[in-house]
Formats: structure tokens, C-alpha cells, sequence
């Protein structure tokens, strides 16, 4: 059954279109849907004994580019983005690495405000690109690939393997065919053999 809360209930349970839950170095923020302007849900900020951030972790709903989550290790400097399966070009992950200091001053209260933009670390400098292999005609799973190289040329070399190794296993599957196709004639040649020695024994007899 689906319930649909009314103003009033809705206005009580997130007061200003959202309400907060602390704890012990975990602070939680939860969203009214369609009330925040990134279509933000919730946001979980987790600090040290020291109250420096180690990670924030988002959730999205509504969005234009099917982003569903959002992990921000900022210590590390990490950020993972997560998408549907709705997506058109099939992105499932996507992962990319900036400077901790750039990234701890764009951390909010709601969020962190486009990690993107952040400054890029000089260390580490490559992307890493998940799919959802099932819905894509390469069956392309994952590419690992540097800011200065351009991801189509990744994708037309992952393209050309999977056209190669799919002849392959066409030819390999033909060859099994003929295989049982001739074991199957010389196994009836063998029992025709078989029948005509008997019926020139019966003769004899």
C-alpha cells in the first residue's frame, strides 16, 4: 500500500526540509524529497577523535545523471560516484582522486560541494570507469584510464578483443558441431556394418 504523507506530517518530520541525528563522531543529515537542490536525500559525515573529516557519504534521488551515491574519503582524497542502471552510456562507477586539503574546505553540511572542481592530486592522476557490462554490446566491465588519454581509445580496443574473441568462439563452436556430426555418421555406418553381418549370418545358418 503507498502512503502519501500530507503537509503538515511531512513539515513535522522534516522541519525547514530536513532534519539532523548526532552521534559519536558520526553526523547525519536527512532531506524531504525534491526539497534540496541536488536532490540530496541524506548525508552521512563521519570525523576523527579530533573532529577533522574522514569521509562523507551521500545519497541521491531524481537526478539528472542517475547519480545514486556519492563516497567521499577525504583523508585519502578518494570520491566514488555511483549510478542506476538507468543511465544511458551504462557508467556504473565512477572514481577519481583530488587533494585531501581541496577537498576538506568544499565539505558542507549537505554534502561536499562539487568534489570534481577540487584540485587534482599530481600523484595520482588516473580515472576508473565500472559498467554495467549486461546492457553493453562489448560487455565492457571496467577502464582504467589517465585524465591526458581520451576513454574512446580504450573502448575501440576493448570493442575490436571482444569482436576477435567472439569469432573465436563461433569457430569453436562449429568445429564442435562437424565434430558430433561426423562421430553420429561413423556410429550409424558401424551399425549398418553391424546389421548386414547378422543378416549374412542368418543366411548361413
Amino acid at each position: 500500500m503507498i502512503y502519501f504523507a500530507s503537509l503538515p506530517a511531512l513539515r513535522l518530520r522534516f522541519p525547514g526540509g530536513w532534519r539532523e541525528e548526532e552521534y559519536h563522531g558520526v553526523l547525519v543529515r536527512r532531506y524531504a524529497p525534491f526539497c534540496h537542490q541536488d536532490g540530496t536525500t541524506l548525508v552521512i559525515t563521519t570525523r576523527d577523535d579530533n573532529g577533522v573529516v574522514n569521509e562523507v557519504r551521500e545519497e541521491f534521488s531524481h537526478r539528472q545523471d542517475r547519480l545514486v551515491c556519492r563516497v567521499t574519503k577525504v583523508k585519502q582524497g578518494s570520491v566514488t560516484d555511483t549510478f542506476s542502471t538507468t543511465r544511458t552510456d551504462t557508467l556504473r562507477e565512477h572514481q577519481y582522486w583530488r587533494c585531501p586539503s581541496s577537498l576538506s574546505v568544499r565539505v558542507k553540511a549537505d554534502g561536499v560541494n562539487n568534489p570534481w572542481q577540487a584540485q587534482q592530486q599530481q600523484q595520482q592522476q588516473q580515472q576508473v570507469f565500472h559498467f554495467h557490462s549486461r546492457f553493453r554490446v562489448d560487455a565492457l566491465r571496467k577502464s582504467r584510464k589517465s585524465l591526458a588519454v581520451l576513454e574512446t581509445k580504450t573502448l575501440t580496443k576493448v570493442t575490436k578483443e571482444g569482436e576477435k574473441k567472439e569469432k573465436e568462439e563461433e569457430e569453436k563452436l562449429l568445429e564442435e558441431k562437424k565434430e558430433k556430426r561426423e562421430k553420429e555418421e561413423k556410429k550409424e555406418e558401424e551399425e549398418k556394418v553391424k546389421e548386414g553381418k547378422e543378416k549374412e549370418e542368418g543366411k548361413e545358418k
